[in-house]
């Protein structure tokens, strides 16, 4: 178990100056004299506050895991250079120079979180990644100077790497990690776009599946007759019962042609229904 070997001097702060004395303390204002006398009170709120401080210091690094003792001057820097100061993160954003073939050097980043940004004023064919570290945070600013249309390749090291902004100005941001296994992946999932439009041939009563990756938008445009009535059903079941949508003509009234629309999740079942009457499919449209 971590401990920590630093203690308060005086806890109770007895005979010591209170902060308004101290404040005004005249030894504290001026330092000792040469040959003076040290008061006491002065003296022991001096040592009480930076022991105090001292004390806190170690026990919250104990409470961290690290062992905190001044048996060695040497042991005690190691410990203490597990603090994190702005020194140890580098500089906020690391601007890289253009190349058509551009290296990115990620020990001249922050080891917890480092920003590299490049403009584009050419094509980059090429680019590398080397020195990460698993646990580090890259964020890549890849920005289109005023002429735009500029390529740009990401380095081979990662994965899941965005088609980037090719208008004049554009600025494309992604954030990796790299992983215990020293994969850099996205921080985040990478975003799903819609690719593709199709208009299948579908049918009333008839249960379709997303074997998709990402969820699949269905528009079907149904005929319904007087008293007709249809409804979208779409869950995890082979045959699905949770309805997401509904539309239907009243009798007698004129019917007429009405729009389903719905999202079915990956792996999900759906189907559109027959409710009442004979509604019929006029258009079927699926976009993923």
């Amino acid at each position: 178990m971590a401990t920590s070997n630093f203690q308060q001097f005086n806890p109770a702060l007895a005979n010591a100056d209170t902060d308004a004395q101290y404040t005004i303390d005249s030894f504290r204002m001026g330092g000792a004299a040469t040959d003076g006398i040290c008061p006491s009170m002065s003296f022991n709120k001096l040592a009480y506050q930076l022991s105090t401080f001292v004390a806190a210091l170690g026990q919250s690094l104990a409470n961290k895991g690290y062992t905190v003792s001044d048996v060695s001057l040497a042991n005690l820097t190691t410990v203490l250079a597990n603090l994190i100061t702005k020194a140890d993160l580098g500089a906020s954003i690391t601007t890289v120079g253009y190349a058509t073939a551009v290296s990115f050097n990620a020990a001249t980043i922050s080891p917890i979180l480092g920003v590299f940004e490049l403009t584009l004023t050419g094509n980059v064919s090429s680019s590398a990644l080397s020195n990460f570290t698993p646990g580090q945070v890259i964020i890549f600013i890849v920005v289109q100077d005023g002429v735009g249309g500029r390529t740009f390749a990401w380095p081979p090291q990662v994965t899941g790497g965005l088609a980037i902004g090719t208008a004049p100005g554009a600025v494309t941001v992604q954030a990796f990690i790299v992983t215990e296994e020293s994969a850099v992946v996205p921080l985040v999932p990478t975003p799903s776009y819609i690719t593709t439009q199709s208009a299948p041939s579908r049918s009333m009563d008839v249960t379709y599946q997303n074997t998709g990756s990402t969820p699949r938008f269905i528009n079907v445009v149904v005929g319904c007759p007087s008293g007709a009535y249809a409804a979208a059903k779409t869950d995890s079941s082979p045959t699905p019962a949770t309805v997401v949508a509904v539309v239907g003509t009243v009798s007698p009234s004129v019917g007429g042609s009405y729009t389903l629309s719905f999202v079915a999740l990956p792996g999900n079942y759906y189907a559109v229904a027959t409710q009442a009457g004979g509604p019929y499919v006029q258009e079927w449209i699926e976009w993923q």
